[in-house]
């Protein structure tokens, strides 16, 4: 069985004259639904940092595509933008938004895991009881 994560980085970078801290208070707002910590488990926080006209996002996580992309969707009417399709080169997703207040940018690295396989002689055992 193969499980995949999507890994994703967004950078958004506003227009002049837009409010930076108000934009921040936004996003860190959709931070906080992947921020969640279950008992025992330890998991990184998405980072989000802030330069002069542009908000980083980092460290957001998606076991599915879908989620990737209804995130992108979400935050693109957020600011009214307009997507491109997705494209897909190397085990990366990328996809860009431009609108009149922002424009955008996602990357997604895709990692793929592998459940290990049991050895001959744990298959064996099995079968016998």
């Amino acid at each position: 069985m193969k499980v995949v994560k999507y890994y994703v980085n967004v950078k958004v970078e506003l227009k002049e004259g837009k409010n930076v801290d108000a934009e921040k208070v936004k996003l860190e707002g959709i931070l906080k639904r992947f921020s969640k910590k279950k008992k025992g488990e330890d998991k990184e926080e998405p980072k989000l940092t802030v330069t002069d006209h542009t908000i980083e996002l980092s460290g957001i996580r998606f076991r599915e595509r879908i989620g990737f992309r209804n995130f992108v969707n979400e935050l693109a009417q957020k600011y009214e933008a307009k997507c491109t399709p997705l494209n897909e080169a190397n085990g990366k997703l990328t996809v860009q938004c431009e609108g009149e207040n922002a424009k955008i940018s996602f990357e997604a690295n895709v990692v793929r895991f592998k459940k290990p396989k049991k050895e001959e002689g744990e298959k064996k055992e099995e079968a016998k009881t």
